[in-house]
């Protein structure tokens, strides 16, 4: 929201703001892990955004990711998580300058430069270890590792005037234990 963010348990309403430790007043996004620690994902502003989790006594604030002066972050597309053991890997899309990971208190950028089909993301999922990038000129595929992997392009057979990827999405069968769904699904 544009004024903090607010949390309802079924009785009462809890708004949370800068006084209470968020980094920046508006956000537009949120994450659980599966810890069930709520991650929260800023708006940019003046070419930076913030992410905080709630620990479930106080927010906690990443430190931003201090990237190169030529790239100017103008807004975030995607903010999705990995659970690796033993840690978590944040993965943020951005409208202009490829995805930004954090991993291990380490930020990593990605673009065009290390093998993306584009610097304009438009969306990620997860499955099975690798992220799942929706971009304006194709997917690509990265793992944990954060290599970049393009063969998904050719191997769907997608021409090369529609490789403008609007949107990706997942559906994960143990979610819907009544569904005949033998396996996860990438939209």
């Amino acid at each position: 929201t544009r004024a903090g963010i607010s949390v309802y348990d079924g009785v009462t309403w809890e708004s949370y703001s800068i006084a209470d430790e968020l980094p920046a007043m508006t956000f537009k996004g949120l994450q659980m892990d599966r810890k069930g620690k709520m991650w929260a994902i800023s708006e940019v502003n003046q070419g930076v955004f913030y992410i905080a989790n709630y620990d479930g006594s106080r927010w906690n604030e990443i430190p931003p990711p201090i990237l190169p002066p030529e790239v100017k972050l103008e807004a975030t597309t995607a903010f999705i998580m990995m659970q690796r053991p033993g840690h978590t890997i944040i993965a943020v899309g951005t409208r202009n300058n490829g995805i930004i990971f954090w991993k291990r208190g380490e930020w990593v950028h990605i673009s065009k430069k290390n093998g993306l089909p584009d610097n304009s993301v438009n969306g990620i999922v997860t499955l099975d270890d690798r992220f799942y990038v929706a971009t304006k000129n194709g997917l690509a595929v990265i793992d944990s590792h954060f290599k970049v992997h393009n063969g998904l392009n050719k191997e769907l057979n997608l021409p090369e005037s529609q490789l403008d990827i609007k949107g990706i999405g997942i559906e994960y069968r143990r979610q819907y234990p009544d569904s005949e769904l033998q396996y996860d699904r990438i939209w």
